[in-house]
Protein backbone atom coordinates (compact mmCIF):
# COMPACT_ATOMS: atom_id res chain seq x y z
CA UNK A 1 0.00 0.00 0.00
CA UNK A 2 1.15 3.12 -1.16
CA UNK A 3 1.12 6.51 1.20
CA UNK A 4 -2.20 7.60 -1.01
CA UNK A 5 -4.23 4.67 -0.65
CA UNK A 6 -3.25 4.52 2.98
CA UNK A 7 -4.87 8.25 3.41
CA UNK A 8 -8.12 7.01 1.11
CA UNK A 9 -8.55 4.43 3.85
CA UNK A 10 -8.21 6.65 7.12
CA UNK A 11 -10.69 8.79 5.61
CA UNK A 12 -13.05 6.87 5.41
CA UNK A 13 -16.02 6.88 7.71
CA UNK A 14 -15.49 3.57 9.62
CA UNK A 15 -11.83 4.39 10.21
CA UNK A 16 -10.63 6.53 13.21
CA UNK A 17 -7.23 7.57 15.19
CA UNK A 18 -6.30 5.57 18.44
CA UNK A 19 -6.46 8.74 20.22
CA UNK A 20 -9.94 9.17 19.33
CA UNK A 21 -11.04 5.57 20.31
CA UNK A 22 -9.23 6.28 23.79
CA UNK A 23 -10.95 9.55 24.52
CA UNK A 24 -14.04 7.50 23.34
CA UNK A 25 -13.39 4.42 25.85
CA UNK A 26 -12.55 6.61 28.79
CA UNK A 27 -15.55 8.72 28.54
CA UNK A 28 -17.86 5.37 28.01
CA UNK A 29 -16.31 3.75 31.29
CA UNK A 30 -16.74 7.31 33.18
CA UNK A 31 -20.53 6.22 33.08
CA UNK A 32 -19.81 2.20 32.97
CA UNK A 33 -21.32 1.76 30.02
CA UNK A 34 -20.85 -2.16 28.22
CA UNK A 35 -20.19 -0.02 24.83
CA UNK A 36 -16.88 0.30 26.10
CA UNK A 37 -15.90 -3.52 25.91
CA UNK A 38 -16.42 -2.67 21.77
CA UNK A 39 -13.94 -0.06 21.73
CA UNK A 40 -12.01 -1.97 23.88
CA UNK A 41 -11.57 -4.90 21.19
CA UNK A 42 -11.05 -2.47 18.05
CA UNK A 43 -8.05 -0.93 20.23
CA UNK A 44 -6.67 -4.49 20.78
CA UNK A 45 -7.02 -5.33 17.29
CA UNK A 46 -4.35 -4.92 14.34
CA UNK A 47 -4.65 -1.37 13.14
CA UNK A 48 -4.49 -0.53 9.85
CA UNK A 49 -0.81 -0.84 8.44
CA UNK A 50 1.64 2.24 7.67
CA UNK A 51 2.59 2.26 4.03
CA UNK A 52 5.83 1.23 2.99
CA UNK A 53 8.72 3.87 3.80
CA UNK A 54 6.36 5.51 6.93
CA UNK A 55 8.07 7.13 9.33
CA UNK A 56 5.98 5.00 11.92
CA UNK A 57 5.72 8.28 14.55
CA UNK A 58 2.04 9.01 13.21
CA UNK A 59 -1.25 7.71 15.16
CA UNK A 60 -2.39 4.82 14.61
CA UNK A 61 -5.75 4.08 12.76
CA UNK A 62 -8.29 1.49 13.31
CA UNK A 63 -11.44 -0.01 11.00
CA UNK A 64 -14.30 -0.18 13.52
CA UNK A 65 -15.88 -2.84 12.58
CA UNK A 66 -19.48 -1.37 14.44
CA UNK A 67 -23.09 -1.48 13.13
CA UNK A 68 -25.20 1.47 12.93
CA UNK A 69 -27.02 0.41 16.19
CA UNK A 70 -24.17 0.12 18.19
CA UNK A 71 -22.58 3.78 16.55
CA UNK A 72 -26.09 5.09 18.03
CA UNK A 73 -25.67 3.63 21.43
CA UNK A 74 -22.10 5.09 21.78
CA UNK A 75 -23.65 8.47 20.59
CA UNK A 76 -26.90 8.60 22.71
CA UNK A 77 -24.20 7.90 25.69
CA UNK A 78 -21.96 10.51 24.82
CA UNK A 79 -24.57 13.01 24.60
CA UNK A 80 -25.71 12.15 27.87
CA UNK A 81 -22.71 12.82 29.49
CA UNK A 82 -22.79 16.02 27.27
CA UNK A 83 -25.71 17.08 28.59
CA UNK A 84 -24.85 15.93 32.18
CA UNK A 85 -21.52 18.09 31.92
CA UNK A 86 -23.37 21.40 31.72
CA UNK A 87 -23.03 23.71 34.75
CA UNK A 88 -26.57 24.43 36.44
CA UNK A 89 -26.46 27.84 35.25
CA UNK A 90 -26.22 26.41 31.67
CA UNK A 91 -22.55 27.30 30.89
CA UNK A 92 -20.47 24.80 29.13
CA UNK A 93 -17.15 23.38 30.74
CA UNK A 94 -14.22 22.17 28.95
CA UNK A 95 -15.76 19.04 29.26
CA UNK A 96 -18.62 19.54 27.43
CA UNK A 97 -16.30 20.66 24.32
CA UNK A 98 -14.48 17.48 24.69
CA UNK A 99 -18.13 15.58 24.67
CA UNK A 100 -19.13 17.65 21.92
CA UNK A 101 -16.56 16.53 19.67
CA UNK A 102 -16.99 13.42 20.54
CA UNK A 103 -20.58 13.28 20.10
CA UNK A 104 -20.45 14.97 16.62
CA UNK A 105 -17.25 12.71 15.22
CA UNK A 106 -19.33 9.24 15.93
CA UNK A 107 -22.29 11.51 14.47
CA UNK A 108 -20.45 11.73 11.36
CA UNK A 109 -20.48 7.86 11.40
CA UNK A 110 -23.97 7.30 10.75
CA UNK A 111 -25.35 6.41 8.04
CA UNK A 112 -22.09 5.98 6.32
CA UNK A 113 -21.27 2.31 8.28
Amino acid sequence: MNSIEYEKICEQANVQSASFLRDTLLALKKVGAKEAGLIEVILRSVPIPFPEKHSHKSERFYILGLTEFEVEKIIDILFELEASSVQIDGVATTETYEYVNLVNTWSEMTGEI
